[in-house]
């Protein structure tokens, strides 16, 4: 029985799951190891992992230390740094990409700046992010999976998101707000926020980690995964309590595993039935009118209102309102408690939202980064489905306009797409039980392979100390 070893991040214990033979991972971060031939980044990974996490789930605390995003994008930079200066075979040489993107972000920046006195600090707001965040996160993401560097990140990203379960909890049972000033309440009920900036981005955080903590922490993935669930319970969110329930059953049960990772055709169709759900709502069945009176009421037919002004959007501006979304005054909602409201004060749905700015194309963006999940599942459960996840929650929240949850976002579709189109032995399929996936479409792959070497059972590859494994973790076949 052998495995692969390339630039795998974790130690595996093999274990025994529904009859298959699997490489479970356990969580190893300050002690990883990369080949002894391979360079290094000039900045400790841990480091910027930490930064990271603390500034994806604490951005109340983050923003303290600027008024703008500035640390954030700076931080995205010096990760995509450390990957492209230890990469040892580069066709263009590092300095001149790295001199590029500080000249592309410069002038970026001086644009921004010029737009928000122009324009608006929304319209500003959003060049910051499709520009310059959207690209740099990618790239992070990309080079991050590339480098075997990412199981180090999405480590420190865990743990940080599981220690901030605890507070979470303390702030709904006591009423009380950990770092705020006060509590965010609905309907009677205390909902936990800690230092996120909305209790709905911090549900959303805490479900996409649900798979990262089930596919990282071994024996301990049940205790993890539905402490992360709690947490997604804390926050009083609807959407996120419903995906995470979907995605807790399936990480957790090898059957539903099974049915639902094994091809792309499930989770295909899942996104397909979606797509049938919200055209014939948007076209027949929703209105703008909202007849609930109650908070819960009135947020959950609010959605429906919003895609049913999808066809009219379409067909007034099939490229959006640009950079500044809907302007004012051009849609409104009636509703019964509150009377006319205009929809530009508020549109918390991701699709909806590209569409306000970018008609089609923001559209067709959010697809292509769906379908990148779907696929990215095949090749990696953990990384495809948190990302598939997160994608899903675009359909009740505008992901992009949060500097946490769109940078996760942005960096998991990164990942996803380096699973996806790269071939190599540092992004070999990993996942749940050995049968590799069925009827995988075949992608177009970057002709860049990764060094990789094999590890046998006289190398290290027993049962105690099975070998290192790449990204997540390697099926074994059987001896």
């Amino acid at each position: 029985m052998t495995t692969r070893a390339g630039k795998g991040l974790l130690q595996g214990e093999v274990v025994q799951m529904a009859g298959d033979s699997v490489t479970r991972p356990r969580l190893r971060l300050l002690t990883t190891s990369v080949g002894p031939s391979e360079d290094r980044g000039p900045i400790p990974d841990a480091l910027l992992a930490i930064a990271l996490s603390m500034m994806i789930l604490y951005p109340v605390l983050m923003a303290r230390l600027h008024a703008s995003m500035t640390p954030l994008i700076l931080l995205l930079f010096l990760i995509w740094t450390n990957g492209i200066l230890e990469r040892r075979k580069r066709t263009i040489p590092a300095g001149q990409v790295i001199a590029l993107v500080i000249t592309y972000s410069i002038f970026l920046a001086l644009l921004t700046r010029l737009v928000a006195r122009t324009v608006g600090f929304t319209a500003a707001t959003t060049l910051e992010h499709v520009f310059l965040l959207f690209p740099l996160a990618t790239a992070a993401g990309w080079i991050l999976v590339r480098s075997g560097r990412i199981v180090q990140y999405l480590s420190w990203l865990l743990i940080v998101g599981v220690i901030t379960v605890l507070p979470a909890v303390y702030e709904y049972l006591t009423n009380t707000a950990v770092i705020r000033a006060a509590a965010v309440r609905r309907n009677g009920s205390t909902r936990a926020i800690v230092g996120s900036e909305t209790p709905l981005v911090l549900g959303a955080l805490f479900l996409a980690l649900i798979p990262i903590a089930v596919y990282l922490t071994g024996r301990y993935r049940y205790v993890c995964s539905i402490c992360l669930y709690i947490g997604v319970l804390t926050t009083g969110s609807n959407g996120p309590e419903i995906l995470g329930a979907v995605v807790l059953m399936v990480c957790l049960i090898p059957f539903l595993a099974r049915r639902v990772l094994s091809t792309w055709r499930p989770l295909t169709a899942l996104l397909t039935g979606i797509a049938v759900y919200l055209f014939v709502g948007a076209n027949w069945l929703w209105t703008t009118q909202i007849s609930g009176e109650s908070t819960t009421d009135v947020s959950n037919q609010y959605r429906a209102a919003l895609y049913a002004i999808l066809p009219r959007l379409f067909h007034d501006r099939p490229f959006g309102y640009g950079l500044a979304g809907l302007p004012p005054d051009t849609i409104y909602f009636s509703t019964a408690s509150s009377g006319i409201q205009d929809v530009s004060r508020s549109v918390d749905s991701e699709f909806v939202y590209s569409v306000t700015q970018f008609g089609y194309i923001g559209a067709l963006l959010f697809v292509v980064i769906a379908v990148f999940g779907v696929f990215g599942a095949l090749r990696n459960h953990a990384i495809g489905l948190s990302s598939l996840a997160t994608t899903l929650v675009g359909l009740f929240l505008s992901i992009h306009s949060w500097n946490s949850l769109g940078t996760l976002w942005f960096l998991l579709f990164g990942a996803c797409a380096a699973l996806v189109l790269v071939r190599g032995d540092s992004v070999e399929w990993t996942g749940l039980y050995s049968a590799r996936p069925k009827n995988v479409p075949q992608w177009p792959q970057v002709g860049i392979a990764a060094e990789s070497a094999m590890v046998t059972p006289a190398q290290g590859g027993g049962r105690g100390d099975p070998g290192r494994t790449p990204i997540s973790r390697q099926p074994m076949g059987r001896s």
